[in-house]
Protein backbone atom coordinates (compact mmCIF):
# COMPACT_ATOMS: atom_id res chain seq x y z
CA UNK A 1 0.00 0.00 0.00
CA UNK A 2 1.78 3.38 -0.48
CA UNK A 3 0.18 6.96 0.03
CA UNK A 4 -3.63 7.47 -0.94
CA UNK A 5 -3.87 9.16 -4.16
CA UNK A 6 -3.60 12.54 -4.16
CA UNK A 7 -7.14 14.32 -3.27
CA UNK A 8 -8.52 11.20 -1.36
CA UNK A 9 -9.43 10.28 1.64
CA UNK A 10 -6.75 9.80 4.48
CA UNK A 11 -6.01 6.15 5.65
CA UNK A 12 -6.76 5.27 9.36
CA UNK A 13 -7.23 2.20 11.46
CA UNK A 14 -9.48 -0.51 9.99
CA UNK A 15 -13.19 0.05 10.45
CA UNK A 16 -12.42 3.62 10.72
CA UNK A 17 -14.47 5.95 7.92
CA UNK A 18 -13.74 9.70 7.85
CA UNK A 19 -16.63 12.17 8.64
CA UNK A 20 -19.05 9.01 10.53
CA UNK A 21 -20.54 10.58 13.73
CA UNK A 22 -19.86 8.49 17.34
CA UNK A 23 -21.90 7.24 19.02
CA UNK A 24 -25.77 9.13 19.73
CA UNK A 25 -26.32 9.81 23.19
CA UNK A 26 -29.98 9.58 24.11
CA UNK A 27 -32.16 12.62 24.20
CA UNK A 28 -33.85 13.60 27.77
CA UNK A 29 -37.33 13.46 27.64
CA UNK A 30 -39.19 16.76 27.52
CA UNK A 31 -41.30 15.86 30.62
CA UNK A 32 -37.97 14.94 32.54
CA UNK A 33 -36.70 18.54 31.46
CA UNK A 34 -39.91 20.53 32.09
CA UNK A 35 -40.39 18.40 35.80
CA UNK A 36 -37.35 19.30 36.60
CA UNK A 37 -37.25 23.22 35.93
CA UNK A 38 -40.21 23.10 37.86
CA UNK A 39 -39.13 21.98 40.89
CA UNK A 40 -36.72 24.43 40.61
CA UNK A 41 -39.08 27.13 40.04
CA UNK A 42 -41.07 25.28 43.20
CA UNK A 43 -38.15 26.34 45.46
CA UNK A 44 -38.99 29.98 45.00
CA UNK A 45 -42.57 30.50 44.34
CA UNK A 46 -43.49 27.08 46.55
CA UNK A 47 -46.43 28.59 48.18
CA UNK A 48 -48.63 28.91 44.87
CA UNK A 49 -48.23 24.87 45.21
CA UNK A 50 -48.80 25.10 41.60
CA UNK A 51 -45.09 24.30 40.27
CA UNK A 52 -44.75 21.51 43.10
CA UNK A 53 -47.52 19.91 41.62
CA UNK A 54 -46.93 20.37 38.22
CA UNK A 55 -43.06 19.47 38.26
CA UNK A 56 -43.69 16.42 40.38
CA UNK A 57 -46.86 14.99 37.54
CA UNK A 58 -44.13 16.05 34.63
CA UNK A 59 -41.12 14.66 36.15
CA UNK A 60 -43.20 11.13 37.00
CA UNK A 61 -44.11 11.04 33.45
CA UNK A 62 -40.93 12.05 32.20
CA UNK A 63 -39.21 9.07 33.87
CA UNK A 64 -42.07 6.21 32.62
CA UNK A 65 -40.99 8.25 29.17
CA UNK A 66 -37.58 7.28 29.88
CA UNK A 67 -37.71 4.21 31.16
CA UNK A 68 -39.97 2.90 27.99
CA UNK A 69 -37.29 4.84 26.12
CA UNK A 70 -34.00 3.69 27.39
CA UNK A 71 -33.30 7.57 28.07
CA UNK A 72 -31.11 8.69 31.07
CA UNK A 73 -33.39 9.32 33.78
CA UNK A 74 -31.58 11.70 35.92
CA UNK A 75 -33.39 14.59 35.84
CA UNK A 76 -36.81 13.19 36.08
CA UNK A 77 -35.60 11.57 39.75
CA UNK A 78 -33.70 15.03 41.13
CA UNK A 79 -37.41 16.76 40.06
CA UNK A 80 -39.30 14.02 41.40
CA UNK A 81 -37.35 14.24 44.82
CA UNK A 82 -37.11 17.81 44.30
CA UNK A 83 -40.56 18.43 44.44
CA UNK A 84 -41.88 16.21 47.11
CA UNK A 85 -39.67 18.01 49.38
CA UNK A 86 -40.23 21.30 48.65
CA UNK A 87 -44.20 20.18 48.84
CA UNK A 88 -44.09 18.19 52.16
CA UNK A 89 -42.20 21.53 53.07
CA UNK A 90 -44.33 24.07 52.30
CA UNK A 91 -47.30 21.86 53.76
CA UNK A 92 -45.62 21.18 56.65
CA UNK A 93 -45.06 25.26 57.27
CA UNK A 94 -48.88 25.50 56.70
CA UNK A 95 -50.04 23.55 58.65
CA UNK A 96 -48.02 24.25 61.65
CA UNK A 97 -48.58 28.14 60.82
CA UNK A 98 -52.49 26.91 60.92
CA UNK A 99 -51.94 25.41 63.71
CA UNK A 100 -49.97 27.72 66.08
CA UNK A 101 -51.24 30.62 64.44
CA UNK A 102 -53.28 33.49 66.07
CA UNK A 103 -56.59 34.86 64.69
CA UNK A 104 -57.79 37.26 66.71
CA UNK A 105 -56.17 40.84 65.63
CA UNK A 106 -56.29 42.30 69.13
CA UNK A 107 -53.12 41.24 70.41
CA UNK A 108 -51.53 44.00 72.66
CA UNK A 109 -48.08 43.55 73.84
CA UNK A 110 -46.63 44.58 77.02
CA UNK A 111 -43.43 46.37 75.99
CA UNK A 112 -42.24 46.51 79.82
CA UNK A 113 -41.88 42.66 79.56
CA UNK A 114 -41.01 42.30 75.63
CA UNK A 115 -38.33 44.09 73.74
CA UNK A 116 -39.04 46.23 71.24
CA UNK A 117 -38.17 43.38 68.37
CA UNK A 118 -40.90 41.38 69.43
CA UNK A 119 -43.73 42.43 67.77
CA UNK A 120 -42.12 42.94 64.28
CA UNK A 121 -40.78 38.97 65.05
CA UNK A 122 -44.61 37.90 65.99
CA UNK A 123 -45.61 36.47 62.59
CA UNK A 124 -42.55 33.39 63.29
CA UNK A 125 -44.53 32.32 66.74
Amino acid sequence: MGPPPYGGPPMGPPGYFPGAAGPRRAKVPGMALAGFILSIVSIFLGILFIPEILGLIFSIVGLSQAKKTKAPRGLAIAGIIISAVVLAGWLLMVIIGLATGDSSSTTTYDYNTYPMILPFLSFLF
